[in-house]
């Protein structure tokens, strides 16, 4: 109890002033983060001209975090306004003695007198911006956080999720597709659409104002327009070759990829040739030139696990 009676005392007050010009607001949260461990940020302030476009990330981080938006007009083209704005809320701020320390989230070497003036006045400033601040306002700063590799991290998570989702999405898609139809037969945009949204796939929520739009960037599917001018989708082929010979039934991973789509497919325990060949092709790039094969129905003959069945003059895969 006495330690955490110190720590209480020991922590400042702080104003936060962030420069939403010139800062990514992915970072924000890292900053709130830090300045917890020095004290209570009783001031939060986001600077920038919020009827821009380029805002409107920042514009919807400030609601979820609390965070009061200062709305400052461009008054000259190629002038920044908000630099002033801030300038001048921090001097008020610091004459009024509302908070013990300033936290300011920029790399505009133009705060640095800023921030030389409240330091002059017994004021800690905690700077947080870019590896490329310039060294004046670096210096001039009680403490300066360089935020460069943490925003990089970030983004290299966004980028890595943003790929998951979108695999995730082609897997769901095609698992509906080959339910809908296990023997790849054409089916029509409108019959398809009703299944994605029973699965609760919409293309408006993926940002696509067509369905063809959305189906076309998945890049696994053949579109065409019939007689009756309907729609229609297929699964289309389209796979790397190399000669590679593997003894297939000792690779596991590969028959598990086999039996997956196999079950994805199965109706009566038996799937139809050229959908299990289309189905490994797309969710795993498989294809039997890989593993020195002529020909899929060459694979599947040498699998043990499969046996071929010619029945209603195409040729089916089942399991033995």
């Amino acid at each position: 109890n006495i330690n955490m009676t110190i720590n209480t005392e020991n922590k400042k007050t702080i104003a936060l002033l962030i420069d939403c010009d010139n800062i990514s607001f992915k970072i924000i949260e890292f900053v709130l983060n830090e300045l917890k461990d020095i004290g209570e940020i009783i001031i939060k302030r986001a600077y920038g001209n919020w009827s821009n476009d380029s805002m409107q990330n920042w514009a919807n981080k400030l609601t979820n975090l609390s965070i009061k938006p200062i709305h400052q007009i461009d008054y000259t083209k190629g002038k920044n306004a908000t630099d002033m704005a801030i300038v001048i809320d921090a001097m008020d701020l610091m004459h009024l003695k509302k908070a013990e320390a300033f936290a300011i989230l920029s790399s505009d070497s133009d705060f640095t007198p800023l921030v030389m003036k409240l330091q002059e006045e017994g004021y800690k400033v905690y700077g947080f911006g870019y590896s490329t601040t310039p060294l004046s306002l670096k210096n001039a700063c009680s403490i300066f956080t360089d935020v460069s590799a943490q925003l990089k991290e970030l983004n290299n998570k966004e980028k890595e999720q943003n790929k998951n989702d979108k695999e995730t999405l082609n897997f769901k898609v095609l698992d509906i597709f080959a339910k809908l139809s296990p023997n790849n037969k054409p089916i029509t945009f409108e019959s398809f659409n009703q299944k994605l949204k029973e699965n609760k796939i919409s293309y408006k929520e993926h940002g696509f104002v067509q369905l063809k739009l959305f189906l076309d960037s998945l890049n696994v599917f053949n579109l065409q327009v019939n007689e009756k001018n309907q729609g229609l989708i297929s699964l289309k082929n389209t796979f790397e070759e190399c000669n590679e010979t593997l003894n297939v039934n000792q690779n596991q991973e590969l028959m598990t990829q086999v039996l997956d789509c196999f079950n994805t497919l199965k109706d009566n325990n038996q799937v139809l040739l050229s959908s299990l060949f289309n189905l490994l092709g797309i969710k795993y790039n498989f294809h039997h030139k890989k593993y020195g094969y002529p020909n899929f129905k060459a694979f599947i003959k040498d699998l043990d696990k499969f046996s071929l069945v010619f029945e209603n003059l195409q040729w089916y895969v089942k399991l033995n």
